[in-house]
């Protein structure tokens, strides 16, 4: 899934998928409309920004909803800040280079399901991606 119409199709994607691998930087850069290596739009290319993680949010409902696992690839898979919000979300999977693999089960955290689910609803009732960095930096 790395583009916004997929990721708003993923309901009836999900019913012909056996598995969704969310691509982040492509979703991210396509969602909004920014070329990730422009400087002069840097500040709109943030795994940060509310309206890229609502849309993670609807392809994971959609794939659980149908039984399909759901992971993620690219740059915001080896975010130690933003893995806990992914674990909340209930990503399935990280696709990640296996030197990363400690620092990222560290990020993770003993936090209870429960305490990452209530940290997801906080972040996605934000309504910029500066408010969203400063949560996640408290958690």
């Amino acid at each position: 899934i790395e583009t916004p119409a997929a990721a708003l199709m993923s309901d009836v994607l999900a019913k012909e998928a056996n598995f969704f691998n969310i691509g982040t930087d492509a979703l991210l850069q396509y969602s909004m409309a920014c070329d990730r290596l422009s400087a002069s739009a840097a500040r709109l290319y943030s795994f940060c920004q509310p309206a890229f993680l609502r849309l993670l949010r609807i392809i994971i409902e959609n794939a659980h909803r149908e039984g399909i696992l759901v992971g993620i690839c690219g740059e915001a898979a080896w975010s130690k800040k933003l893995v806990p919000l992914f674990a909340g979300m209930g990503i399935d999977e990280l696709i990640l280079d296996a030197g990363a693999i400690p620092g990222i089960r560290e990020a993770i955290g003993n936090t209870s399901r429960e305490d990452k689910k209530r940290f997801v609803e906080n972040i996605l009732s934000l309504s910029s991606a500066g408010e969203v960095e400063l949560t996640l930096e408290g958690f």
